[in-house]
């Protein structure tokens, strides 16, 4: 029993040690600037992005990689306009890795003769996110927050066949432009199902006059009326 007592206070004994001189080591590492950050590495972001990581991670440098917050930093990174989500790791004896996610745009809105690009989660995007490939909403009044989140999931999910039409949004919705000077209906909700319904009515709308306002905001119908007018139109369950 008392060697056991004995090998048992000598186990404790050296493990304390181990543990102190280790602590003492880190502290002199520390001190001495070993585990300063550095490098700075960033994954999953365009170069033109990166000046806007830069100035969040530039007050960093010089501090212990262990001192910092990272759950404070990856706040800050997503925080940014245009970054989904940010992981951040250490990486000994002075580095941190970001990875981050960059937004994915849906679409543009052309209001007032400004362009503002929205992300595919329904964000307001920085200008440098604008490219010509993003389909347009030309809008003659500003579009809510929870419409525009709605238009982002439509635009993100559906593809046009021949080529993406033109957009317009006024206060009946938003309308498709079609190339035979017709225009779709859609509204404020449900864009796909009644893009979809509106598909489904196609071969027999293109059989009448072209000059038509194909309406789908009534549910499980289409409602043809001439461009120009307002009239109950032309009802095509």
């Amino acid at each position: 029993m008392k060697d056991r007592r004995r090998t048992l206070f000598w186990v404790l004994l050296v493990s304390s040690m181990c543990a102190f001189a280790l602590s003492m080591g880190y502290r002199w590492f520390e001190r001495g600037g070993a585990f300063d950050l550095e490098t700075v590495r960033v994954r999953g972001i365009r170069q033109a992005d990166s000046a806007v990581v830069c100035r969040v991670v530039a007050p960093l440098f010089g501090t212990s990689i262990w001192q910092i917050d990272t759950d404070l930093l990856r706040r800050e990174l997503t925080g940014i306009p245009g970054i989904d989500s940010a992981r951040v790791s250490r990486i000994p004896l002075g580095t941190l890795v970001l990875d981050l996610s960059v937004s994915r745009p849906a679409y543009s809105i052309s209001y007032d003769d400004c362009i503002t690009v929205i992300s595919s989660m329904g964000e307001v995007l920085p200008e440098r996110f604008i490219c010509d490939s993003l389909p347009v909403v030309e809008a003659e009044g500003f579009i809510g927050p929870e419409v525009s989140a709605r238009l982002a999931g439509w635009f993100g999910s559906c593809g046009f066949e021949g080529g993406t039409p033109d957009f317009s949004f006024n206060t009946e919705g938003l309308a498709v432009l079609l190339e035979d000077g017709s225009r779709v209906l859609l509204g404020t909700e449900d864009f796909q199902g009644r893009w979809s319904g509106y598909l489904a009515a196609e071969d027999f709308v293109a059989s009448e006059p072209a000059i038509r306002e194909i309406d789908m905001r009534y549910a499980g119908q289409a409602v043809l009326r001439p461009l120009s007018g307002h009239s109950a139109g032309e009802v095509v369950q």
